[in-house]
């Protein structure tokens, strides 16, 4: 017959943090199938087989347990388990203080989202667990696949794993000693952490190839990532980014990027406080390429320096281009403050490509005018010299934006707005104007969305700077018209539909125009619980008055039509391994004679194991291949 006794304690022990559960009037009972005696004189209590304590949300099962009242301690031995919040710990045997929530765990082992640890001891203190003689793996199986394991083991509040003294195992045999091991028992957040990752593989462009990416925790304050690339044919690849912050005032953000065909590049930003004043130091050093000249390379470096504090703010940029030696280093100077919506600035500069010397800024921003409208204004007064047409003058300008992008007409119909208009006058007897306004809607229309929109630009005048233009003066006036309409339909749980009808018509000032129209239409198709297929086809033509490319060559657009498929296949997913196919292809109907029609034909293999996949994929038309072992930390 079951036996309990119930015991009542009062905690009068006071400590400075309580942790969760340990709060003061805590009852706890005990329940066996065996017996539970006490023992006045020691103030003991025995309970035996099947046993169970409860106190709080916390409970102890185990086949024998001795709990000493005077220490609030309870020893626990065989088939021990305990529960606190969402964490199950078992083992052999258990030494716990209940009013402090601390204790050691042997021989003991604990599950948390699919991550599996196992000590020799496990400390449980200040609501984390420190484990040693440990190990960790994802692994479902007595005998895992693979196994972490290391000196030591912390489980955090936060529900961070840091191991220290790290070993990789795969089938009982030691593979490798790593760095300090991380990985987090949220699913999520374990992305972020993992053991070096490679992969390999061939491909046009690399030929052989090696890559490995690696997530470096070293400790609380620094951590980063590796990123390594050795190729055959192109160039190898190091990158390394790491952040140091130990604590809220500093911190420290380093880039490297090592590239054998270009060189070193990166960046360095430092960011600290002093009291009221935020500091922000940035260096960089990259290159510029040219996507049609393999061979170009221009090195640049650029420094800044910002300070924000009470009153104004400091800020000092310089760049110089490394290739020129001859280049001097450009410098700006800009201080500036606000008051309320209010604002002044003061900017100079020096070597740039437009020189100011200086330049004094007064004028308000987003300031709520009527309704949702928003006034943006500024007045700018300055002497100017730009290196480029020689050109040194002064210059008085007026800046004037409103904008509302939020004026609900009716329940389904929206409108938004902008206005901009500049003018500018120099002492040169030049006056420069500038229009820009935007006036769309957006409703529903039959179910569907529909996107209306008209964009209005010009100019007159003229300016002697070319840094002013807002762009070619023979193309000052132009015309925007846009329209777009789209749905997506769910026919059934297994089928999705969307599809999208876009238009758009362009007039310039010299009589020119130019449109493009297009449709996208897809389906998503889940066939049956192991098939799906999903498709996308796009249709685009463009063309204008003239012949057929537009005068301005960001409105440029290309000819589409193509087709996408992808096709996914699973297998039974209820036991490991199982298999996961992926099939994606691209075929491009409006293919050149001298192209290939068949863009993209992809196929990726992968073998799910419970705790490891294998991948293998091929890219046909690049005659791409490669292999990759991704462990499930």
């Amino acid at each position: 017959m079951k036996k309990a006794i119930i015991f009542y304690i009062i905690l009068i022990i006071f400590i400075s943090t309580p942790l969760a559960g340990a709060a003061e009037g805590q009852a706890f009972t005990i329940n066996a199938d065996g017996y539970v005696v006490f023992d006045e004189a020691n103030n003991l209590i025995k309970a035996q087989d099947n046993v169970v304590i409860k106190f709080g949300t916390d409970e102890i099962r185990a086949d024998k347990v001795v709990a000493n009242v005077s220490k609030q301690e309870i020893e626990a031995v065989g088939n021990v388990v305990l529960i606190q919040a969402e964490q199950i710990l078992e083992g052999s045997k258990l030494q716990y203080n209940y009013q402090t929530q601390e204790g050691k765990f042997y021989d003991a082992a604990s599950e948390n989202e699919g991550m599996y640890f196992s000590g020799e001891v496990i400390n449980i203190q200040d609501e984390q667990l420190l484990i040693e003689g440990s190990g960790i793996t994802a692994c479902q199986y007595d005998d895992p696949h693979y196994e972490i394991k290391a000196e030591e083991i912390e489980v955090t509040t936060e529900g961070k794993i840091i191991a220290t003294g790290v070993e990789l195992w795969v089938k009982g045999n030691k593979l490798m000693p790593l760095p300090k091991y991380v990985t987090h028992t949220d699913k999520d957040e374990r992305k972020k952490y993992a053991v070096p990752e490679p992969e390999i593989g061939y491909n046009n462009d690399d030929s052989l190839y090696l890559e490995v990416d690696y997530d470096h925790y070293i400790n609380e304050d620094l951590e980063g990532h590796i990123f390594a690339k050795v190729a055959r044919e192109s160039t190898d690849v190091l990158e390394l980014d790491y952040l140091y912050q130990p604590n809220s005032d500093f911190e420290l953000d380093s880039y490297l990027d090592y590239n054998r065909k270009f060189g070193l590049g990166g960046n360095i930003v430092l960011n600290n406080q002093f009291g009221s004043t935020k500091s922000r130091l940035e260096l960089q050093s990259f290159f510029e390429e040219d996507e049609d000249d393999a061979d170009y390379k221009e090195e640049s470096t650029r420094a800044s320096w910002d300070l924000k504090r009470q009153g104004p703010d400091l800020s000092l940029r310089l760049r110089r281009d490394a290739d020129d030696i001859d280049q001097k280093m450009d410098k700006k100077l800009i201080i500036t403050d606000e008051m309320g919506d209010y604002y002044w600035r003061v900017q100079g500069s020096e070597d740039s490509e437009e020189n100011y010397k200086p330049e004094v800024w007064l004028g308000t921003k987003n300031r709520k005018v009527v309704g949702n409208t928003k006034l943006s204004t500024n007045l700018k007064v300055g002497q100017i010299y730009e290196p480029e047409t020689n050109v040194e003058t002064i210059r008085k300008q007026f800046n004037l934006h409103l904008d509302n992008n939020q004026i609900e007409l009716s329940d389904g119909l929206d409108l938004y707005w902008h206005s901009k208009y500049s003018i500018a006058d120099y002492d040169t007897e030049d006056q420069y104007q500038t229009y820009d306004f935007n006036l769309g809607s957006k409703q529903d229309f039959w179910g569907a969305d529909l996107n209306l929109d008209y964009h209005y630009f010009n100019t007159a005048g003229e300016t002697p700077f070319t840094f002013d233009q807002l762009t070619d003066p023979e193309l000052g006036e132009r015309h925007y018209i846009s329209a777009r309409l789209r749905d997506e339909w769910q026919a059934n749980e297994d089928l999705a539909v969307g599809w999208e009808l876009r238009g758009n018509k362009s007039y310039y000032e010299l009589e020119q125009d130019y449109h493009n129209f297009g449709m996208v239409l897809s389906s998503d198709y889940q066939i049956n619980e192991y098939h799906n297929l999903e498709a996308a086809y796009r249709y685009q033509i463009k063309g204008d008055s003239d012949n057929g490319v537009a005068p301005i060559e960001r409105d440029e657009t290309e000819w589409q039509n193509e087709l996408r498929l992808t096709y996914k296949f699973v297998t039974e997913q209820k036991e490991f391994p199982y298999w996961d196919v992926e099939i994606n292809t691209l075929y491009d109907f409006a293919a050149q004679e001298d192209e290939d029609a068949l863009e993209e034909l992809e196929l990726d293999f992968t073998r799910q194991f419970d705790c490891f996949n294998v991948n293998i994929g091929f890219d046909l038309p690049e005659q791409g291949i490669d292999f990759g072992v991704d462990l499930k930390y």
